[in-house]
């Protein structure tokens, strides 16, 4: 692969189905990583016909480890449609920097319980550290028929897995959407062999229907402290998906039950007449029971 000259960005482009005409007229250079309808006319854009697995992240990982030996200077991890999540004039002046940054613009959202502004860092985004994502999206997976395979439970244990000398951060900075420009010394860092059990982590099951791995959500959170540097890599790090005997799982089917049957108790008292009602919660705690 052809390396790139200092001061001018190659880009890596996750699409899935998006206008890139943008990327045309820029006369960008770079590589595509393709989901559904491969376009016709992609400029100077190398095309990768991708699998829809994990979403960006696995783009970014896939790129970095596939040209480890040979990666150009200075990266643009970017989506096909960024702007939603950085505003057009901001997008293009981090990018012509050329210095590491996260690609965002979300330093005016309101401070709330589960986020902030990032005063103390860069003005970017901050999220409490609470891994709702892992169960909300575990959830939303079981409820579908698709099996778990995200072996954490928490950001916490993901970290301590992956990084030396990891302590628990009540706060998580983070870049919503993963874009940021980077330089290669970030990657090279971490060995390649970091880089393969990255690739790794993410389940090999097509996205589908809105469909996304938990593991792309810790990912997301992780992704700004690697190209950060803070951690020194764990080289006898784990990240082996469980297997769907899955206590996890069962876990996460009890969870369900127990909010199926606290919905349940809480329409049995608003109604004047819970007699019906009252047989769906008898099924609920048998439910409860045989999962148990």
């Amino acid at each position: 692969m052809k390396k790139h000259t200092k001061q001018i960005p190659y880009f890596i482009v996750s699409q899935y189905n998006e206008d890139i005409s943008w990327l045309i007229d820029d006369d960008i250079n770079g590589t595509l990583y393709a989901r559904g309808n491969v376009p016709s006319n992609a400029g100077r854009l190398n095309v990768v016909d991708a699998e829809n697995i994990g979403g960006n992240q696995y783009d970014i990982i896939t790129f970095i480890y596939e040209h480890y030996a040979d990666l150009p200077e200075i990266m643009c991890f970017t989506q096909a449609h960024p702007f939603d999540h950085c505003e057009k004039s901001r997008f293009f002046d981090k990018i012509n920097s050329c210095n590491f940054s996260s690609l965002e613009s979300y330093e005016n959202l309101p401070d709330l319980w589960g986020r902030r502004c990032s005063r103390e860092i860069d003005g970017g985004f901050l999220e409490r550290n609470t891994s709702w994502y892992i169960f909300d999206n575990n959830e939303n997976l079981f409820v579908n028929d698709i099996t778990l395979t995200c072996s954490f439970c928490n950001f916490d244990g993901f970290m301590s897995a992956l990084f030396k000398g990891y302590k628990n951060l009540p706060w998580i900075r983070f870049c919503p959407g993963s874009q940021y420009v980077v330089e290669s010394y970030r990657c090279t860092k971490y060995s390649k062999e970091f880089w393969y059990r990255l690739k790794n982590f993410f389940p090999e099951w097509k996205t589908q229907n809105h469909l996304f791995p938990t593991e792309s959500f810790i990912m997301e959170r992780v992704l700004w402290y690697i190209f950060s540097g803070i951690y020194e890599e764990n080289s006898l790090c784990d990240l082996n998906p469980v297997s769907s005997d899955q206590i996890y799982q069962r876990h996460v089917e009890k969870r369900l039950a127990r909010k199926e049957r606290n919905l349940i108790t809480r329409a049995t008292e608003f109604y004047e007449k819970p007699d019906r009602l009252q047989l769906l919660r008898e099924k609920v705690e048998e439910k409860i029971r045989k999962i148990s």
